[in-house]
């Protein structure tokens, strides 16, 4: 959401991965700090959300490094303009 008033994807789902991931993380610490076995259906949960974060953050990585070098590519067909002889 910079300047478009648009929420970004790449950004909402990078958000996301993090959030899944660290609610994993931090349930998977607390279990063995506090000496907990967790039932096996939310060994399978806590798993999923370590799971789903790793993919969603990937996701973003590769829709983040899409959206450059499309940009790069249309900017690269234009007249080239060096910024530092504007002084």
């Amino acid at each position: 959401m910079r300047g478009t008033g648009r929420i970004d994807a790449a950004e909402l789902t990078s958000a996301g991965g993090i959030f899944l991931a660290a609610l994993a993380a931090l349930v998977s610490v607390y279990g063995i700090v506090f000496d907990e076995i967790p039932p096996r259906a939310w060994e399978f949960v806590i798993g999923t959300w370590w799971f789903g974060g790793g993919i969603m953050l990937a996701t973003a990585g590769l829709v983040g490094r899409q959206r450059p070098a499309q940009k790069t590519a249309a900017i690269s067909a234009g007249p080239i303009r060096d910024q530092r002889l504007r002084r």
